[in-house]
């Protein structure tokens, strides 16, 4: 039987393409000459840092079918934890905190997670909102964990050079759920199956002729998710997803400068502010084949690609 898990593709790609890079993030330092300096995961290194994710989940009692709030920022964690989490069959919540506090308890509420994993913020705020997270029995806090129970991600993280068995999932049985922003209305779960995410990543593939070895730039750090099924690489950059109308275009066209990304994926609010800033300063990105956004139509002409709703 075919295994519908999409965390299949990580390890598919951590034989074939082990040296790419899978993620790549500024670190906010820079060199000599003034450049931005990164550092990332290889897919091979993504994938063992998964397996060793999935490893700790697994030995402290987070498994198969139980449903985990996901409350960490963009970046290299945030990635490893989601496919350590597909790997081990369990269910990812991703919400976004800028929904607003009262929203942000009701969806809680609402979808029952069985675990978080979380940074401080996130474990102060299930003492604010306790009846929120009454189902939480299993807690792991990225970072420093204070006065609450459960684990950190450090000592959660299993020594094991062992690959953890990806789980058998069928097409039918739930992937993700996802919260819209509550931008038009009440925030609304969508429970995502993992059928439906193959079938995405082989669209995305089909429609826009993505080869691996290209170089993406999601402002939506999850689109990370899709690029590894695609054998792409992932530049994160720096810039709050949940406001992506407050970004700082420099930094967005430095960072698809430097990678010489082809792709990239983000809000039309981003591409707004980019496309004035290089039109404002006459700025050409040759190498940009393609442009995808989700949202509402943005009023700035983007003629690097196509806006697809």
């Amino acid at each position: 039987m075919n295994n519908a898990n999409i965390a299949i593709h990580l390890p598919a790609m951590a034989r074939t393409r082990p040296d790419q890079p899978a993620v790549l993030r500024g670190t906010g330092r820079r060199d000599q000459r003034g450049k931005m300096t990164y550092e990332g995961l290889s897919f091979a290194e993504l994938d063992r840092e998964s397996d060793a994710y999935a490893w700790g989940l697994s030995a402290y009692g987070i498994t198969r079918g139980m449903r985990v709030l996901l409350m960490v920022p963009a970046g290299l964690p945030l990635i490893s934890l989601t496919f350590a989490l597909f790997k081990v069959g369990c269910v990812p919540i991703l919400i976004d905190p800028a929904m607003g506090r009262r929203n942000l308890a009701q969806c809680i509420r609402e979808c029952t997670p069985d675990a978080l994993i979380g940074i401080e913020r996130a474990q102060l705020a299930r003492y604010v909102f306790s009846d929120a997270f009454r189902s939480v029995k299993k807690v792991v806090t990225v970072g420093r964990r204070l006065f609450w129970d459960g684990v950190t991600l450090d000592q959660l993280r299993a020594d094991v050079a062992t690959p953890f068995p990806v789980e058998l999932m069928h097409a039918d049985d739930a992937a993700a759920i996802l919260f819209t922003t509550g931008s038009t209305g009440v925030p609304k779960g969508v429970l995502y199956e993992h059928g439906m995410f193959q079938a995405q990543l082989r669209m995305l593939g089909e429609l826009f002729a993505v080869q691996p070895g290209e170089i993406d730039i999601p402002a939506f750090p999850l689109f990370a998710l899709f690029n590894v099924g695609l054998g792409v690489t992932s530049a994160i950059p720096d810039l709050d997803p949940t406001r992506p109308a407050a970004c700082d275009p420099a930094k967005v066209v430095e960072i698809l400068q430097d990678q010489r990304a082809t792709m990239s994926f983000g809000s039309p609010a981003i591409w707004q502010k980019v496309t004035r800033y290089c039109l404002d300063r006459q700025v050409t990105l040759p190498q940009l084949r393609r442009v995808l956004m989700a949202g509402a139509r943005c009023r700035t002409t983007c003629t690097s690609g196509f806006n697809r709703f």
